[in-house]
């Protein structure tokens, strides 16, 4: 059952990470999509904004990560313990702003509801 896309804000405003499966280009990966909420209150986010090209905005607002990346399959059957180098294809994004986020996903075809919190995602990160 999916959340309201204000029950997903609400919980990016709060700083949850949300997730989703998506349909991976290969046939023997795994993908997903993970939505991190930055607090720009920290000077460590923003500096990490800054190391990516990214715009600072004022610290009232929302900014979100947006994280594209595929597995090997086979590295998640043997349930091996998931760390950076094993991402493949990976793509981040930031998105500035709620409606900014909507957009960004709806590039790749997700929509807001169909975050979810990272273990019902399988979200292996």
């Amino acid at each position: 059952m999916s959340m309201s896309a204000s029950a997903v804000l609400n919980l990016l405003h709060r700083g949850k990470i949300l997730a989703v499966k998506i349909p991976a280009r290969d046939s023997s990966h795994l993908a997903w999509i993970g939505v991190y909420p930055l607090d720009m209150s920290h000077e460590t986010v923003r500096q990490f904004l800054r190391n990516h090209d990214q715009a600072v905005p004022s610290p009232n607002t929302k900014v979100y990560r947006i994280r594209r990346f595929e597995v090997d399959r086979l590295l998640i059957e043997q349930d091996v313990s998931l760390a950076e180098p094993h991402l493949e294809n990976k793509i981040n994004s930031f998105a500035y702003g709620d409606e900014d986020l909507k957009q960004k996903l709806e590039q790749d075809g997700i929509r807001l509801e169909h975050l979810d919190n990272p273990s019902t995602a399988d979200y292996p990160i």
